[in-house]
């Protein structure tokens, strides 16, 4: 094809094959984002869409039949990566889905939410922790940094702070009670054991 002879396919092989892996994932049910492809690869995001879009036309796909990426996946792969206290990931899926059901964060991308989302469930924990005077428990003390958050997310850090103050202002209504209630406690129960709140 001449438009994939015109971008040089022997010098950018590996972004060809970065391109052809991130079909494949959302073709076989294991959808990644651009962002984690590009940085598990080590390649630029802007390039790998260019290709993205010519692997497309070679291999004769449309979107249609690929799977999108399912954000509670990618809380849950974040959390396990930045190993957060088991009770942060259901509070996070929580905040998004209400967040979305609210329309808070029109504009901003499912990514964009679940990144903020677990930034506010951690700022929220500390904040919790600091006023009510809780002992200091290294197993359940979090002090995850929003650059960390958008590392691990692949998102930029002004649009996580960004995403994270539209959220701010309605925590009360965003968190689940459980979790508020948890993070004032002397943590006895399990939280391991807490359920997904709708």
């Amino acid at each position: 094809m001449k438009e994939m002879k015109n971008r040089h396919p022997n010098r950018k092989c590996k972004h060809i094959l970065v391109s052809i892996l991130y079909v494949l994932c959302r073709k076989h049910n294991d959808p990644r984002t651009f962002a984690e492809i590009c940085t598990a690869a080590n390649v630029r995001k802007q390039e790998i869409g260019a290709y993205y879009r010519l692997v497309l036309k070679l291999l004769k796909t449309s979107t249609v039949g690929l799977r999108t990426v399912n954000i509670e996946e990618c809380l849950q792969r974040w959390c396990s990566t930045m190993e957060l206290p088991p009770l942060i990931l259901p509070a996070a899926i929580c905040v998004s889905r209400r967040a979305a059901e609210l329309n808070l964060t029109q504009g901003k991308c499912a990514i964009s939410l679940g990144a903020a989302s677990i930034y506010l469930c951690c700022q929220t924990w500390s904040h919790v922790r600091i006023q009510k005077n809780c002992p200091i428990n290294p197993l359940y003390d979090i002090w995850q940094s929003h650059k960390e958050i958008a590392m691990t997310a692949g998102v930029v850090t002004a649009t996580l702070i960004g995403c994270y103050r539209l959220l701010r202002p309605h925590v009360h209504t965003l968190l689940p009670d459980w979790f508020l209630v948890a993070a004032a406690s002397d943590l006895s129960q399990d939280p391991a054991t807490r359920p997904v709140s709708k």
